[in-house]
């Protein structure tokens, strides 16, 4: 990290600051949803649970931009969501690449080729239909919006990379690094982009129960004409520390004798000290923790159809099951389909509406929060652009 910093001081020193005022720029959207569902779950008694929902989010960009003397282009960037700014940064760009410092989307999320980030149409299911333990989107990334240090190359002949690296704050050790590399080529009169990403969280303390995380995305998009294909492998993985101090090992000896027999146990006396060859002193080994707490692994399909400049519609397909951990074999499958219909320039009205499995294998038995779960979802989005 201090050698990014560094470079990044060092860029804003040579860059030769411009004394012209920055070109403010202010953007967002307001956005109305309205979503359903059913599904098999069985709620807490008297939860008082309603299947639909209505909400509205506010997003709003601004966007401070300069350019330097030697040509570094440099910003600062806000997004308020709602009433909280949660995305803030610098940025700084030029023919080496682009430089970002603060809080935003790694670039490992931001270049996913997933249809969780690409957003085509909108996200619909029931809310956690899985109760957490199982895969259901190609969301990967450990850091978040956390504030980072993140590099992205320039197009190097089609390659492209990025890396971000997210401090756990002052009570964590929980840092995360992440990085995603990319090759673009010309195919069939469109783009197919290749791409893999990896994310690695530390674990929160040097306890041996807290875990280390070890997340991954591979993939493949296909843009051409009026169709989009993409497929995505993503993994996940926990694993607990490795025991820093072991405890105090026993001691022991071993004894061997004239006659060939070893053993720990015998003790010597006068009857046989006499017989002993040699004795060696050592202490016991120590096992350090490294089983593998969870593993997962899902699929993701997504086919995108342009009908016309106004018209898109959409199928997701993704499955995920749990492979390693306490939820071994549980199992999560979804079919989602969407249309989205652009009313007018800023205006857009998207529908989707999804079907879900959920295979609870360590729970045979229906209760809250527990069980097999299989449903609908439904969302319905209002957007307007600012």
């Amino acid at each position: 990290m201090k050698r990014l910093l560094t470079t990044a001081t060092a860029l804003m020193i040579v860059g030769g600051v411009s004394a012209a005022m920055a070109d403010v720029s202010i953007s967002g959207n307001v956005r109305f949803h309205y979503e359903s569902w059913s599904d098999n779950a069985v709620d807490t008694a008297n939860s008082g649970n309603n299947n639909t929902k209505m909400s509205s989010t506010t997003d709003i960009w601004v966007k401070g931009t300069h350019t330097a003397d030697s040509g570094i282009a440099y910003s600062g960037e806000v997004r308020m969501h709602q009433e909280k700014a949660d995305r803030v940064y610098v940025s700084m760009s030029d023919d080496w690449g682009k430089l970002n410092l603060g809080q935003d989307w790694a670039p490992m999320y931001s270049k996913s080729l997933g249809a969780d980030w690409r957003g085509t149409i909108t996200n619909s299911t029931a809310p956690a239909p899985t109760h957490g333990r199982v895969l259901e989107s190609s969301y990967m990334t450990t850091s978040g919006k956390d504030s980072k240090i993140a590099y992205t190359t320039p197009d190097l002949g089609g390659f492209s990379g990025a890396l971000s690296l997210s401090d756990g704050g002052a009570e964590s050790k929980a840092t995360s690094t992440e990085f995603i590399a990319q090759y673009a080529m010309p195919v069939m009169g469109g783009n197919l982009t290749l791409s893999y990403g990896a994310a690695n969280q530390a674990a929160k303390d040097d306890a041996p129960a807290s875990t280390k995380t070890a997340n991954s995305e591979m993939g493949a998009a296909l843009q051409t004409g009026k169709w989009l294909v993409s497929i995505v492998q993503v993994t996940s993985k926990k694993t607990p520390n490795k025991t820093k101090t072991p405890a105090v090992a026993a001691k022991f000896a071993v004894v061997t004798y004239d006659n060939g027999t070893t053993n720990a146990t015998i003790p010597i006396t006068s009857n046989n000290l006499s017989d002993v060859q040699s004795i060696e002193f050592g202490a016991a080994a120590v096992a350090e923790a490294t089983n593998l707490v969870e593993k997962q692994s899902g699929q993701e399909l997504e086919v995108a159809y342009d009908v016309s400049d106004n018209l898109k519609l959409n199928l997701v397909v993704f499955n995920a099951k749990v492979e390693e951990g306490a939820n071994k074999d549980d199992k999560y499958s979804s079919n989602e389909i969407g249309v989205k219909y652009t009313v007018a320039p800023g205006l857009y009205i998207s529908l989707a509406q999804t079907s879900f499995k959920y295979t609870d294998n360590t729970n045979a038995s229906q209760a809250a929060g527990k069980g097999n779960n299989k449903g609908n979802g439904m969302k319905l989005r209002v957007n307007v652009d600012l």
